[in-house]
């Protein structure tokens, strides 16, 4: 009986076109702990002043975070595989959240310092950052929009009489 991914054959022959998109969620989640676990100094941490309050926060809960969402966004696709009924957009979703969670994970991991310590940059530079971020922010947030209406098109989509 040959493998079926919502009602298409997959090759036996051809091993990536077995792998789904949730695969790779599950892979970066997995992986994302891992580095968090073993390889982030919990002394690493970034500094947020905001008005009168000051946040200290570790870059390994930064990682923890990114981990945990990405293996929430694994749960949803495997929980609602059969409302997920076109391909492309599961990819779509899959592929931006996955880039963007790893760019924001390698520049939380850089040496963003010498771009964040006023003495030593310039404003220019700071706010290049802020806007790649940002830009990177919207992306994932653009993905996130993206499985909704997937999810929702699922829900009401008209059954096909076989």
């Amino acid at each position: 009986m040959p493998f079926t991914y919502h009602k298409q054959k997959i090759n036996k022959k051809n091993p990536l076109k077995r792998l789904l998109p949730r695969h790779l969620l599950l892979a970066s989640g997995i992986l994302l702990l891992v580095i968090a676990a073993l390889f982030i100094d919990a002394s690493s941490v970034l500094d947020i002043h905001l008005h009168d309050n000051y946040y200290i926060i570790a870059h390994q809960q930064h990682i923890y975070l990114f981990a945990i969402l990405s293996l929430a966004l694994w749960a949803l696709h495997w929980f609602y595989r059969r409302l997920l009924f076109l391909r492309w957009l599961n990819w779509l979703h899959v592929l931006l959240s996955f880039v963007s969670l790893w760019v924001l994970t390698v520049a939380l991991l850089t040496n963003v310092h010498e771009y964040t310590d006023t003495a030593n940059s310039n404003f220019e530079a700071m706010q290049q950052l802020q806007e790649a971020v940002a830009i990177v922010v919207l992306l994932l947030l653009l993905a996130q929009i993206i499985f909704v209406t997937h999810f929702l098109l699922g829900l009401f989509r008209k059954k096909r009489a076989v």
